[in-house]
Protein backbone atom coordinates (compact mmCIF):
# COMPACT_ATOMS: atom_id res chain seq x y z
CA UNK A 1 0.00 0.00 0.00
CA UNK A 2 2.79 2.44 0.88
CA UNK A 3 4.71 1.44 -2.22
CA UNK A 4 1.60 2.17 -4.31
CA UNK A 5 1.32 5.60 -2.72
CA UNK A 6 5.00 6.30 -3.34
CA UNK A 7 4.65 5.07 -6.93
CA UNK A 8 1.94 7.68 -7.48
CA UNK A 9 3.72 10.44 -5.56
CA UNK A 10 7.40 9.71 -4.77
CA UNK A 11 7.52 12.80 -2.53
CA UNK A 12 4.61 11.79 -0.28
CA UNK A 13 6.11 12.51 3.12
CA UNK A 14 3.60 10.61 5.23
CA UNK A 15 4.05 7.43 3.21
CA UNK A 16 7.81 7.75 3.52
CA UNK A 17 7.60 8.21 7.28
CA UNK A 18 5.33 5.19 7.69
CA UNK A 19 7.69 3.14 5.54
CA UNK A 20 10.51 4.16 7.89
CA UNK A 21 8.48 2.98 10.87
CA UNK A 22 7.69 -0.33 9.19
CA UNK A 23 11.37 -0.94 8.48
CA UNK A 24 12.14 -0.29 12.15
CA UNK A 25 9.41 -2.66 13.35
CA UNK A 26 10.67 -5.32 10.94
CA UNK A 27 14.19 -4.76 12.28
CA UNK A 28 12.93 -5.43 15.82
CA UNK A 29 11.45 -8.73 14.62
CA UNK A 30 14.41 -9.77 12.44
CA UNK A 31 15.97 -13.13 13.16
CA UNK A 32 19.58 -12.03 12.73
CA UNK A 33 21.46 -8.88 13.59
CA UNK A 34 22.60 -8.65 9.97
CA UNK A 35 18.99 -8.55 8.74
CA UNK A 36 18.11 -6.01 11.43
CA UNK A 37 21.05 -3.84 10.41
CA UNK A 38 19.98 -3.93 6.77
CA UNK A 39 16.44 -2.92 7.68
CA UNK A 40 17.66 -0.11 9.91
CA UNK A 41 19.88 1.13 7.08
CA UNK A 42 16.81 1.20 4.82
CA UNK A 43 14.90 3.13 7.49
CA UNK A 44 17.73 5.64 7.85
CA UNK A 45 17.85 6.10 4.06
CA UNK A 46 14.13 6.85 4.01
CA UNK A 47 14.52 9.41 6.80
CA UNK A 48 17.34 11.09 4.90
CA UNK A 49 15.05 11.37 1.85
CA UNK A 50 12.36 12.99 4.01
CA UNK A 51 14.85 15.46 5.48
CA UNK A 52 16.16 16.38 2.02
CA UNK A 53 12.61 16.83 0.76
CA UNK A 54 11.74 19.07 3.71
CA UNK A 55 14.83 21.23 3.28
CA UNK A 56 14.08 21.57 -0.44
CA UNK A 57 10.50 22.62 0.31
CA UNK A 58 11.69 25.10 2.94
CA UNK A 59 14.14 26.66 0.48
CA UNK A 60 11.41 26.95 -2.16
CA UNK A 61 8.99 28.58 0.27
CA UNK A 62 11.67 31.04 1.41
CA UNK A 63 12.39 31.96 -2.21
CA UNK A 64 8.71 32.61 -2.82
CA UNK A 65 8.27 34.72 0.32
CA UNK A 66 11.52 36.66 -0.08
CA UNK A 67 10.22 39.13 -2.70
CA UNK A 68 7.27 40.05 -0.49
CA UNK A 69 9.56 40.68 2.46
CA UNK A 70 12.01 42.64 0.32
CA UNK A 71 9.32 45.25 -0.32
CA UNK A 72 9.07 46.07 3.37
CA UNK A 73 11.33 48.88 4.52
CA UNK A 74 11.75 49.10 8.31
CA UNK A 75 12.70 52.78 7.99
CA UNK A 76 9.25 53.65 6.67
CA UNK A 77 6.19 53.89 8.91
CA UNK A 78 3.54 51.23 8.50
CA UNK A 79 0.54 51.97 6.29
CA UNK A 80 -2.45 53.56 8.05
CA UNK A 81 -4.94 51.25 9.67
CA UNK A 82 -8.30 51.28 8.00
CA UNK A 83 -11.15 50.19 10.18
CA UNK A 84 -13.83 48.11 8.53
CA UNK A 85 -16.96 49.93 7.45
CA UNK A 86 -19.71 50.22 10.02
CA UNK A 87 -22.58 47.80 9.58
CA UNK A 88 -25.80 49.23 8.21
CA UNK A 89 -28.39 50.37 10.76
CA UNK A 90 -31.13 47.90 11.66
CA UNK A 91 -34.37 48.26 9.71
CA UNK A 92 -37.10 50.42 11.27
CA UNK A 93 -40.55 49.01 11.80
Amino acid sequence: MLDDSLAIDPNHEDAMLYKNLLYRVKADMAETKLDAGDLLSEADAVIQQVLQLRSLRMAQSEEQSAPALAKLDPALPPPPFRAPAAPPPPPRN
